[in-house]
């Protein structure tokens, strides 16, 4: 809740698009900082990125497990809300440089804590696309394919 506190004081307004993209995690590492009385000395999302990776900043690894735990809670609540028991498929920029981190994060806890509902995100699949221009090559199917 401080970290929604933080937010809220420094937005107005919180969304999940304040927290859950490259920006939000900036956000996201600011608020940590400020709970915890420290300086935020990294000013750029690959830079709380790197950092964490390289375990060069505590607070900056906190705040990227942190980030992919929130992304865990709000995709699990796009199952639920939407009913993609098929499979959730992760897109973007951000995951795909890491991966390996992600993989180990709480994002599956987060993903499904659920209460009573956690048995049907258990079952749901989780998919990270990997390729960078999933944007791009959808265009170029709909220009080729009328069907689409």
């Amino acid at each position: 809740m401080a970290i929604l506190r933080i937010l809220k004081a420094r937005f107005g307004r919180v969304s999940v698009e304040r927290i859950v993209c490259g920006q939000g995690l900036l956000n996201l590492y600011q608020a940590h900082a400020e709970i915890q009385g420290v300086a935020a000395p990294l000013d750029a999302p690959e830079k709380i990125t790197a950092a964490a990776l390289d375990q060069s900043d505590s607070l900056a690894r906190q705040t990227l497990r942190h980030f992919c735990e929130i992304l865990g809670r709000v995709a699990g609540n796009g199952v639920l809300t939407l009913g993609g028991t098929g499979g959730v498929y992760l897109c973007g920029g951000i995951l795909p440089r890491f991966i390996d981190f992600f993989l180990e994060s709480p994002f599956q806890k987060g993903f499904e804590d659920k209460g009573r509902m956690r048995p049907l995100l258990e079952s749901t699949p989780v998919y990270v696309v990997m390729e960078g221009y999933t944007g791009l090559l959808g265009a170029a199917e709909a220009l080729a394919n009328p069907e689409v």
